[in-house]
């Protein structure tokens, strides 16, 4: 791990041009504000590849490229309500993408912002409640629904019924 970040790209083409104007390393460093030996690394850089940029860095591929993680996304917007072990069970059985694991397709699906979501839990209702809410709505209904007025459009009439409910 570097002590310092590194100098960015005007930086090391300053490095460069001001080497060829026939500065020391010495005076470089001060003039970019880094140390000499950096300066002396860069020019060395420039020397043999001609280019002070960077070269890429190694890592491991991703396991999965763009079209696997939308078929992450697909499933995981199928499967609203599953939990993410389902979903990665689901992406192995019927997508054949053997490598997926349930941390590498949180990352994922975090990525495309896509997050968890929880059914929101019907209450519970006890029997004596039940009882109790079916007599409140018999009272509801004889109070609220004994005559319904139902308009008619033919000559302005309206006629009453009277609805009776078990």
């Amino acid at each position: 791990m570097p002590k310092t970040k590194e100098l960015n790209f005007e930086q090391r083409i300053a490095v460069r041009y001001l080497r060829e104007s026939g500065l020391s390393y010495r005076e470089i460093g001060k003039q970019v504000g880094c140390h000499h030996s950096t300066a002396v690394k860069i020019y060395k850089k420039f020397a043999t590849t001609g280019s002070v940029e960077n070269k890429e860095r190694p890592g491991r591929p991703n396991k999965f490229n763009e079209r696997g993680e939308r078929v992450i996304c697909r499933a995981a917007r199928r499967l609203k309500f599953s939990t993410l072990k389902n979903i990665v069970s689901d992406i192995k059985i019927s997508q054949s993408y053997q490598n997926a694991n349930t941390s590498l397709v949180r990352k994922i699906l975090h990525k495309y912002r896509l997050y968890s979501f929880q059914r929101k839990r019907k209450p519970y209702i006890s029997l004596k409640n039940r009882a109790y809410r079916r007599q409140w709505a018999k009272v509801l209904s004889e109070i609220l629904i004994p005559q319904m007025v139902i308009p008619q459009n033919t000559n302005n009439t309206t006629i009453t019924r009277s609805v009776t409910i078990n």
